[in-house]
């Protein structure tokens, strides 16, 4: 009589076996949906330029033409120094009687810089690497070789 009975397939059976299948077509979904979403790498040039607020007079030195930028956050490189300026900071005071005065910072300096950046461009700024996005008012901490500074970009400009 044991012979003749067939094996019973019950609830808890039919969760497992849909548990699994959904398992391992979740695996091969996502690793055919995480390629397509990689985007390319382009090698759109632009020049971004920030600014470094609140630098010691006399270090506005410490990105020099030439020199090789890189994001402390993630070790990508950001691109080439192609220009620097620096100028003193200006300070804006209200008066006694509510005018505002201007007078320059002989303590701090203001640090313009251009660098030569590669990746992709598109409406709505720059992708660096194809992982980190750059536009207008984003802030950056990168490094060269001597020091790292927390910089916000101004602008971003396709080269030509």
């Amino acid at each position: 009589m044991a012979e003749n009975q067939k094996p019973k397939f019950n609830v808890l059976d039919f969760i497992i076996i849909i548990a699994l299948v959904a398992l391992i077509a979740g695996g091969v979904w996502r690793s055919g949906v995480i390629e397509q979403l990689r985007i390319p790498e382009a090698n759109d040039t632009v020049e971004i330029t920030f600014l470094c607020q609140g630098v010691a007079a006399g270090s506005d030195k410490v990105f020099a033409v030439g020199d090789t930028l890189y994001c402390t956050d993630d070790g990508l490189t950001l691109g080439s120094v192609t220009l620097t300026e620096s100028e003193p900071t200006r300070i804006y005071r209200e008066d006694a009687d509510g005018n505002l005065t201007v007078s320059e910072s002989t303590e701090t300096v203001e640090l313009r810089f251009t660098v030569k950046c590669t990746g992709r461009i598109s409406d709505e700024g720059f992708l660096l690497g194809g992982t980190r996005y750059l536009a207008a008012g984003s802030t950056v901490s990168a490094h060269n070789q001597t020091v790292s500074m927390e910089m916000t970009a101004l602008s971003v400009q396709k080269s030509r």
